[in-house]
């Protein structure tokens, strides 16, 4: 029973570090925009991504851990625990309110970074739209002018 408990604490201590390296990511990439590189986007998102897929991991082997323990101890619900017999499932509490609080400052980073990114592709459109524009007038002078000689139309009088 305390070695599950623990095991739970073990994969939300590996999920708040993976939490806390998705943040950094994330931080990282809030810089690579506000510089208007925006280079290292798809690098970072590799990165992000391959985290992902691990705390996906974590989240299953927490579901099945917990599963095994709420048969063990009887509950539906880990929230139903006996925290006076089992004072460790408190500590469990306050480690997946530190996730989700990690998680909404996430989620925030990760919306101003969308609007920042879609300012500067707005902003960079709108520079491709006039270097296209520059091109055509550009193109209006460097076509060679056709010189004919003069037009003469006979009358007859």
């Amino acid at each position: 029973m305390e070695q599950a408990i623990l095991n739970l604490h073990n994969l939300l201590d590996k999920k708040i570090e993976y939490f806390n390296e998705i943040y950094n990511i994330t931080n990282r990439q809030k810089h690579d925009i506000e510089n208007n590189t925006a280079d290292n986007i798809e690098i970072l998102v590799n990165e992000k991504q391959q985290i992902i897929d691990k705390i996906d991991s974590i989240d299953l082997a927490f579901k099945q851990q917990s599963e095994m323990l709420k048969k063990t101890l009887q509950i539906d619900s880990l929230e139903k625990a006996d925290i006076q017999k089992y004072p460790t499932l408190g500590e469990l509490k306050k480690k997946v309110a530190a996730i989700m609080k990690l998680a909404e400052k996430i989620i925030t980073l990760e919306n101003d970074n969308n609007q920042k990114l879609n300012t500067l592709m707005d902003s960079l459109k709108l520079e491709m739209k006039q270097l296209k524009a520059g091109k055509k007038s550009l193109k209006a002078y460097d076509t060679p002018i056709i010189n004919t000689d003069g037009v003469y139309i006979d009358r007859k009088k």
